[in-house]
């Protein structure tokens, strides 16, 4: 787990590279706690810490919830 572990940081700079629109990038635990994150140089963030870590758990929270309604077979496994 270690080595995927150093590599989010990489991850996450790739995902901003890979397009213009895309101002923040980040990694959360199964808790939806952040491991990781990266912004778009110069742009101000538009939510607080607080509000991205809630948006955080709101993800993990709504992956659980397809997982339980079956919905593995048709978007995959979450990762």
């Amino acid at each position: 787990m270690m080595n995927k572990v150093k590599r989010f940081p990489y991850l996450c700079k790739q995902i901003i590279l890979a397009d213009k629109s895309i101002r923040f990038a980040g990694i959360a635990n199964k808790f939806g706690k952040k491991v990781v994150s990266e912004y778009r140089n110069g742009l101000v963030p538009l939510m607080t810490e607080a509000e991205s870590e809630l948006s955080a758990i709101e993800a993990v929270i709504r992956m659980d919830t397809r997982r339980e309604e079956n919905f593995q077979l048709k978007i995959g496994k979450p990762k």
